[in-house]
């Protein structure tokens, strides 16, 4: 079976890899879940830094400067990442990149490991696992805050009660929201 990247982010040593989800995506948000995915993977060890993310795509860098964006799915998957990034105590800084200097990423993005693992010898051989639990979040356009994916998202924090009421998730809720939208 062939593996079919849409997207790959590359961060230190290792990549990003999904597959073609069942829904069609715009070109933005396929560019903006392997970003997420990266900072939930390698997160952990990014606490407390701010990390230079390139991305090829300028709509992404300005929504991801702006934290915000007319379309809805994109202002989901933003919201996604705030909360990957408060889970992992880190903060991403985007910055444009030409589309003809992203050899890295075209090489994962065209499934060649080989010139990638040529390029940066010290990386991976094979993709990080990813959340199968975040990317259905991800995925999933309809899901609010009070969701059961949020929720299996929140249990999933280290520290945070295995069951959380309603009333919980509204006061994190409104916590993200402020950083999200001061007032």
């Amino acid at each position: 079976m062939t593996r079919l990247t849409v997207q790959s982010s590359v961060f230190g040593k290792g990549s990003v890899s999904i597959r073609a989800p069942p829904q069609p995506l715009t070109i933005a948000e396929k560019e903006l879940i392997p970003i997420i995915l990266a900072c939930d993977t390698w997160g952990r060890t990014w606490q407390g830094k701010r990390i230079l993310c390139h991305c090829d795509n300028q709509a992404v860098v300005a929504c991801l400067h702006s934290r915000s964006s007319k379309q809805e799915g994109m202002m989901h998957l933003l919201r996604c990442l705030a909360f990957v990034e408060a889970q992992n105590q880190c903060h991403l800084h985007p910055t444009y990149i030409d589309t003809r200097s992203n050899h890295l990423a075209d090489d994962l993005s065209r499934d060649n490991m080989s010139s990638f693992l040529a390029k940066v010898p010290e990386a991976d051989s094979l993709p990080a696992r990813v959340s199968r639990p975040l990317l259905n979040t991800l995925l999933d356009r309809q899901a609010d805050w009070m969701s059961p994916s949020w929720r299996r998202q929140f249990r999933l924090l280290p520290g945070w009660p295995s069951t959380l009421h309603t009333e919980d998730l509204k006061l994190r809720h409104a916590q993200i929201s402020q950083v999200l939208h001061p007032i």
